[in-house]
């Protein structure tokens, strides 16, 4: 599955220069590292920025590309846009807009600009009617009149899949415990009768925390996996993963 995250170009660099260690290994003298960057084209203006990434590079010197993996981890996980996934629909006025839901409810974009935000704590029910999702907030937030918010998606289908998304967020980041199978959804209605049915967020911490973090070895092998790319808008940058040789991660 293709992904998509808006970045600077400095940290684009940087996820490129670890990419580059978990490769290639410890910088040398620059002719290893320029072959790679000519062979594999990780940014759109690479040529601009090369001699940063060599830079950064240097920096990883003894880096495992264990460490290497986790270190991209862990700079994709700060930026804003790490697991937003766009799901395009269009205002009552008919403005192209992208919805999107994260741990703290519904989130409204342009483009790649967010412009509003919809905590759970103010959704009063989710529900969609053919191609129209609908959030109907409590009438504090926007008053009696204007509490009904409405978006038009392309299709029945990819209305209702939003939904279940909603549906299952919803239940991961907000409830305590594992919805009853029969219990009814007060939040989420409007002719479908699903449920989520995992575990919540709160009983993983609380498994986890009574059990114990368990580490499990794993070696890495080359094979043909997805890798990251970083593609730029403006002064930001758009990584997307597509086919390259890169390395597995074995888990015995």
């Amino acid at each position: 599955m293709d992904g998509r995250l808006i970045c600077t170009e400095n940290t684009g660099a940087l996820l490129a220069s670890h990419l580059v260690q978990s490769e290639i290994g410890d910088y040398d003298d620059g002719a290893a590292d320029r072959e790679f960057l000519r062979a594999n084209k990780l940014l759109p203006y690479q040529d601009k920025v090369d001699e940063r990434i060599m830079e950064l590079h240097r920096r990883h010197l003894g880096q495992t590309p264990a460490e290497s993996d986790f270190q991209i981890l862990e700079i994709a996980r700060k930026l804003e846009m790490y697991g937003v996934r766009f799901h395009p629909a269009a205002d009552r006025e008919g403005s192209k807009i992208n919805l999107t839901v994260a741990h703290m409810g519904l989130q409204v974009f342009q483009g790649n600009t967010k412009i509003n935000t919809f905590n759970w704590s103010k959704i009063r029910k989710l529900s969609f009617k053919r191609k129209r999702f609908l959030i109907k907030l409590h009438p504090e937030v926007h008053g009696p009149h204007q509490d009904i918010l409405e978006f038009m998606m392309a299709s029945r289908d990819q209305c209702k899949n939003f939904w279940k998304i909603c549906v299952e967020y919803h239940s991961f980041f907000r409830l305590f415990d594992q919805p009853e199978p029969k219990t009814k959804a007060i939040l989420f209605t409007r002719g479908s009768s699903f449920r989520y049915s995992g575990r919540t967020q709160k009983q993983l911490v609380e498994y986890v925390r009574e059990n114990g973090a368990k580490k499990t070895s794993y070696q890495r092998y080359v094979c043909l996996c997805r890798r990251v790319c970083v593609y730029s808008s403006g002064d930001e940058f758009t990584c997307t993963l597509s086919w390259a040789q890169s390395s597995l991660i074995w888990i015995p």
